[in-house]
């Protein structure tokens, strides 16, 4: 097994996957059914996840309909939604890094990261999440309502111990591509060819 490694892609709120988490095996991990049920937002996501500029990101597929393809519409009847990816770094040993995607256009895509220590600076071993800590999906909602950021970051830190820190502007921004850079995420793109989308 290579780390680091992804170990699961959840949505929150994205259109055609809603409250999803899904697992991603060592080697291989098929998508598959037919045009229109989101497998090319997947792959969307994961490009997302790693190119948080929304001027440089390019859709791999186009949509029936061309606005289908802008990022803002892919929060589903809310203000927002979330996508984040639970990395394997080390065997049991795990960093969650997301992004919130906004409905309107003029509103940046904010990354986030969730670890054991708010000082992301801190060697990995400090950050990492065991197994039973990891978050999925229904982690992030209250109830039926999906709270925003800050008021996730309260409750993390809480109820259960962790630490969202997320980068809303230019300058935090650099910051979280330097923490990614930390993590060996850089190492990751052999996780990209771990999904494959088919149609049936």
């Amino acid at each position: 097994m290579n780390y680091p490694s992804i170990y699961s892609l959840s949505t929150v709120g994205v259109i055609k996957h809603y409250i999803h988490d899904y697992l991603f095996h060592h080697k291989r991990t098929d998508f598959i059914g037919s045009n229109g049920v989101g497998k090319s937002i997947i792959a969307d996501i994961l490009q997302m996840m790693f190119i948080f500029d929304k001027d440089l990101i390019r859709f791999g597929t186009d949509g029936l309909k061309k606005e289908e393809r802008n990022i803002n519409t892919l929060p589903y009847k809310m203000k927002f939604a979330y996508c984040f990816l639970n990395v394997e770094v080390d065997q049991g040993k795990f960093i969650l890094m997301g992004i919130q995607i906004q409905n309107q256009k003029n509103k940046r895509i904010t990354p986030f990261l969730v670890t054991k220590s708010a000082d992301i600076s801190r060697a990995i071993e400090h950050l990492t999440l065991a197994r039973e800590e990891m978050l999925l999906a229904r982690d992030f909602m209250d109830q039926d309502t999906l709270p925003d950021l800050p008021e996730l970051s309260k409750h993390f830190h809480n109820k259960m111990d962790l630490r969202l820190n997320f980068f809303r502007n230019k300058d935090d921004i650099g910051d979280f591509a330097k923490s990614v850079h930390q993590f060996s995420f850089q190492n990751v793109h052999h996780a990209f060819y771990h999904p494959v989308l088919m149609e049936s």
